[in-house]
């Protein structure tokens, strides 16, 4: 492991990273203390950032992968959640710029140098008039904070294409072992939960609270009263699993580290239980290995990839197996094939789908209203949904959200038309370049796997997506990450 992330103190991040769990669970039954914990986290976060810009930005990378939706501290000031992942966020951008005046950089130079910038522009040109936009058509201000606010993700271009877009290999390696020491830890910690939900113990009920309310997870009960454990951060798992299986092609020697990894990284998916991600990785590794079959001529080197997707495979059930028997008493829930059979087979009666179909035709009257400059952010629809989570506070079922889980025809209804091209070319130049250049070749399943998740789950204008479009812009540059 040591060899894996040679460029980090892994003890020492790992170790922080559990603690920071434990807090964020005593926090969550002690409130008072994330105040402390919250002001701790932006105090130390500047300080750190301070000392080195690129350790900041690497705190907001491992807050994403563990945090899911960046509640694992928070606290309200009037009618605002402030979030760690907010206050993480503002340390970082708040000491970049800091650090700007004092060295009196321009910042004109240092956004010339942001790779894809004309996209950047554009981008960034289409958010703000979607901004003006939503306040010219009235809409709630709550709703539009709350919606914009995710796009101010996207400053972080100016300190991210600052620390990567150089040559550095020290600095790209230490991004690599942060990445995989973070995501690692994520899919031991579905897996841990995997063990609590088997067996009745005392402290379940208090670990599903904690869970539900920061956002960490979403743990719900399937047949044979197996738990769904899903975390929106598992996109992380799925795209560390893809890097691990196409950064290197047949003719290359695997390690049993790398398949060790990578199966771990499977079994998290497949607990995730998520039919998007299911079908995304499905896409995905059939386009790519087809592709490398076409170019692999040697069959016996065909045959030896295979068997060790195989064997990945095979340790990843094992590895839910063994999370599902560890304790060697009689488990709640009994993990089997047939919980992955039931849940890939479509149920037109099952209410979070019938929920989400229910929302499509009445979300495509809306963009037809305004389909070129889009109605803005924060605009909402209202439509009758049969999800027991809606129900649970509208027993009529009608529903008005600004939030929609498909996700280009969000992009489409608070963007436009126009503003929808503009992302949709820059995701096509990234793709493009991605295949292009060899050295990166890597990423471009993973950078697909990112687009195809977003017709249905959305993640392209949120956080999570938002930081793997960053960091591949950059990747794209000059140097490779592994």
């Amino acid at each position: 492991m040591n060899k894996f992330f040679s460029q980090i103190n892994w003890p020492l991040v790992l170790g922080a990273i559990v603690i920071f769990e434990l807090l964020s669970f005593l926090a969550f039954f002690f409130t008072d203390l994330n105040y402390i914990f919250l002001i701790l986290t932006f105090i130390a976060t500047a300080i750190i950032a301070w000392r080195s810009l690129e350790w900041g930005i690497l705190l907001i990378l491992i807050e994403l992968i563990i945090g899911s939706h960046g509640h694992m501290f928070s606290i309200d000031i009037l009618s605002f959640s402030l979030s760690v992942r907010m206050s993480i966020w503002l340390a970082v951008m708040l000491v970049f710029f800091v650090k700007l005046i004092i060295q009196r950089q321009s910042l004109i130079a240092i956004i010339k140098k942001i790779p894809y910038l004309k996209f950047y522009i554009l981008l960034a040109f289409f958010i703000a008039f979607s901004l003006i936009n939503a306040f010219f058509l009235g809409n709630d201000l709550s709703n539009i904070l709350a919606n914009f606010n995710t796009w101010l993700f996207f400053l972080l271009i100016l300190p991210i294409s600052y620390v990567y877009c150089v040559k550095d290999k020290q600095r790209l390696e230490r991004l690599k072992s942060i990445f995989f020491l973070a995501t690692l830890w994520l899919s031991l910690k579905t897996l841990f939960l995997v063990v609590f939900f088997s067996y009745d113990i005392a402290i379940l009920p208090d670990l599903y609270r904690w869970l539900r309310v920061t956002g960490v997870a979403e743990v719900t009960t399937m047949a044979d009263t197996w738990p769904r454990i899903f975390l929106q951060s598992h996109i992380f798992s799925s795209i560390a699993f893809l890097i691990l299986v196409f950064k290197r092609d047949f003719a290359s020697r695997w390690n049993i580290k790398e398949m060790l990894f990578a199966a771990v990284f499977l079994s998290t998916v497949i607990i995730s239980f998520s039919r998007t991600f299911w079908l995304s990785m499905i896409i995905v590794f059939i386009l790519f290995s087809a592709f490398t079959l076409i170019k692999t001529k040697k069959l016996k080197k065909i045959k030896h990839w295979f068997l060790k997707i195989f064997l990945i495979v095979i340790l990843s059930f094992s590895f839910i197996y063994l999370a599902n028997n560890i304790l060697f008493l009689s488990s709640t829930s009994q993990f089997s094939l047939r919980n992955i059979r039931d849940r890939a087979s479509y149920q037109e009666d099952e209410a979070a789908v019938a929920s989400r179909w229910s929302l499509l035709p009445v979300l495509i009257d809306d963009i037809m209203k305004k389909p070129i400059l889009g109605h803005g952010f924060g605009a909402t629809v209202l439509y009758e949904s049969s999800d027991p989570r809606v129900l649970q506070f509208h027993e009529d079922g009608w529903y008005e959200t600004y939030a929609f889980e498909w996700g280009y025809l969000d992009l489409w209804h608070k963007l436009g038309l126009l503003g929808l091209i503009a992302y949709l070319s820059f995701l096509l130049s990234l793709l493009f370049y991605s295949f292009k250049y060899r050295f990166q070749y890597f990423l471009t399943p993973a950078l697909l796997f990112l687009v195809i998740v977003h017709f249905f789950t959305p993640y392209l204008n949120h956080p999570l997506g938002i930081m793997i479009i960053l960091l591949i812009s950059c990747l794209l540059v000059k140097d490779k990450l592994l």
